[in-house]
């Protein structure tokens, strides 16, 4: 099974046309950015939007991130006690309505998917992220 591009499941959740899509892979290119971002930058999309297409994709298979480049959101960081995310080497990066995206190595992803879930009482949508990126994080997001 191939990767579903975020711009085709975007496509049904928000209406663009053709002429859309190239506007924003025109804004893509010349601001060096992702699709998700383009399509908000130029209005095209809401930001819940973009995070429903990008959880969407995440349902088919396990994504590696870079969390130097993708960022955390702290309202994410903020549903995760300090202790779970040391212990289980694993920090949220995105909340969503009924999701939260967590980021953990590929050495605690087993612990992390078992534990996780229960203590966020909602769905978690797992990528994977380097060991190091992932403990320097939890450091700074939980001083």
């Amino acid at each position: 099974m191939s990767r579903r591009r975020i711009g085709e499941i975007l496509e049904q959740i928000v209406p663009l046309s053709g002429h859309d899509i190239e506007e924003i892979l025109q804004e893509k290119r010349a601001k060096k950015c992702r699709f998700g971002e383009a399509a908000i930058s130029l209005g095209m999309a809401q930001p819940e939007q973009v995070l429903s297409a990008w959880s969407s994709q995440l349902n088919h298979e396990i994504h590696h991130v870079d969390l130097d480049h993708i960022g955390i959101d702290m309202q994410a960081v903020s549903r995760l006690p300090r202790e779970a995310a040391r212990k289980f080497g694993a920090i949220p990066i995105r909340v969503g309505e009924d999701e939260i995206v967590v980021a953990t190595s590929e050495l605690c992803f087993e612990e992390a998917s078992i534990g996780i879930p229960s203590i966020l009482n909602r769905a978690v949508k797992f990528v994977l992220a380097e060991e190091e990126q992932v403990h320097r994080a939890i450091a700074r997001y939980y001083h």
